[in-house]
């Protein structure tokens, strides 16, 4: 279904590194269908202490979330994956087609 992709667990940081002056990242964010119905987090990207951009709290059969985020100047971002008050049983969290431009 996606070209390309990071599958993950919550609690996680993946910091990207950026070797050109980007303006762009985009992709898609949800929870892997492996798990159904089950799983629940929150999709953050961060630089440093400042959001980019965070996600309501997605949950296994819930619509994936688009995103695009300005980014210029910036040398990294952090892809985070937070697990939500029900614990990380079942946080199988997916970034997908990313792409920076």
């Amino acid at each position: 279904m996606y070209s390309s992709g990071i599958g993950t667990h919550a609690n996680l940081k993946i910091t990207l590194r950026l070797k050109k002056q980007y303006e762009i990242l985009k992709g898609i964010c949800g929870i892997d269908d492996e798990v159904g119905a089950r799983g629940s987090v929150r999709f953050k990207i961060a630089k440093g202490n400042m959001t980019l951009f965070e996600s309501p709290v997605v949950k296994g059969r819930t619509a994936p979330i688009k995103f695009n985020i300005p980014i210029r100047g910036l040398k990294k971002v952090e892809l985070i994956v937070d697990g939500t008050e029900d614990g990380i049983h079942h946080d199988h969290a997916d970034w997908v087609d990313l792409v920076v431009q």
